[in-house]
């Protein structure tokens, strides 16, 4: 890291064959070689034209390559992990292959998680017991479920084989599921402890 540079606060360190991943406050992604764990790539998450944007968290989808950037923009950034190859620390260009985000109410992300099968991503509201369920393949915001008033949200993780989404707010844990009735699929929490 060169002098003047923002530290790294972001400690998610995972493998997907090319590194590990780190973020930083600029808005800077870097990937270091998991065998010598010098800087193998970077890439800059920005906000428009030019405006980068601090990263909050980054987490990996359990199936593919796919691993989305939590930015304090307010935007969730999908990038594919083939796309992002060694260039022995220089920086590169990378696209992001979806953008999601709430466009109403602009709400900040607490926390975001794949799903199993990679095919949806939930986001947690930083404000209350809100979570958002995105649609991967077309970027359509598919449900918003609705804790308890008042609780704020503090994980969320989907199961990782069956659709199965564990809440925690407020010290309480709700557990969303998928209810198959007559008149339809509905989703609600069925635990409290």
């Amino acid at each position: 890291m060169k002098k003047g540079e923002n530290k790294i606060y972001l400690h998610l360190l995972t493998d997907l064959g090319i590194g590990y991943f780190t973020g930083n406050s600029r808005g800077k992604v870097l990937v270091f070689d998991s065998k010598t764990l010098e800087l193998s790539t970077s890439f800059q998450v920005t906000s428009g034209s030019s405006t980068t944007t601090g990263i909050k968290s980054i987490e990996f989808a359990r199936k593919g390559s796919n691993f989305l950037v939590n930015s304090s923009d307010r935007t969730i950034r999908v990038y594919d992990g083939d796309l992002v190859k060694a260039t022995n620390g220089e920086p590169q260009q990378v696209e992001p292959v979806q953008k999601l985000q709430d466009l109403v109410n602009r709400t900040q992300w607490k926390k975001c998680c794949f799903s199993g099968d990679a095919e949806f991503i939930c986001a947690g509201s930083a404000r209350q017991h809100d979570l958002y369920i995105w649609d991967m393949a077309h970027g359509n915001l598919v449900k918003i479920l609705h804790g308890q008033k008042g609780e704020h949200l503090l994980d969320v993780v989907w199961h990782p084989n069956r659709p199965v989404i564990a809440s925690v707010a407020n010290s309480v844990i709700s557990i969303w599921l998928k209810l198959m009735l007559k008149t339809g699929v509905h989703m609600r929490p069925t635990l409290r402890n």
